[in-house]
């Protein structure tokens, strides 16, 4: 079996693995749920007023305030939603999986065997080097 295949064949048993599957009905009750995607929506459109605002040559800074408060509240009502921790919590362990899926076929295209290369989690404080901290 080619490595193409093999991928492909290993991207079918990630769909089976609970952590994808939780995910996936995460996100679709997020699409679903008609009030986040309002607030969503909102959001979006007070960033891009935002962005209006402070692109004009005389900038209302008063204005400018109140959008980025406005922008703030909302940014926390969404996160405080109830379908969107749960969607959070199941994104960040999906990441976390993925990152250590990845570690372990960077240490082995590195040429560490991979039936015993071991996924560490140390910080150096640059994120671009990253494997994962959670």
């Amino acid at each position: 079996m080619d490595i193409i295949k093999m991928a492909r064949e290993f991207g079918k048993e990630l769909q089976k693995d609970e952590r994808y599957i939780a995910y996936i009905n995460a996100k679709n009750i997020n699409d679903n749920d008609e009030k986040l995607q309002k607030m969503i929506h909102e959001f979006e459109m007070k960033r891009m007023e935002i962005s209006m605002e402070s692109g004009k040559p005389e900038k209302d800074d008063e204005r400018i305030n109140t959008l980025n408060s406005e922008l703030q509240n909302l940014y926390s009502e969404i996160m405080q939603n109830e379908n969107m921790m749960n969607f959070s919590v199941k994104r960040d362990e999906m990441d976390n999986l993925l990152n250590e899926i990845n570690s372990i076929i960077t240490m082995c295209a590195n040429g560490e065997d991979p039936d015993t290369c071991q996924i560490t989690h140390s910080c150096s404080g640059n994120c671009g080097s990253c494997g994962g901290c959670h």
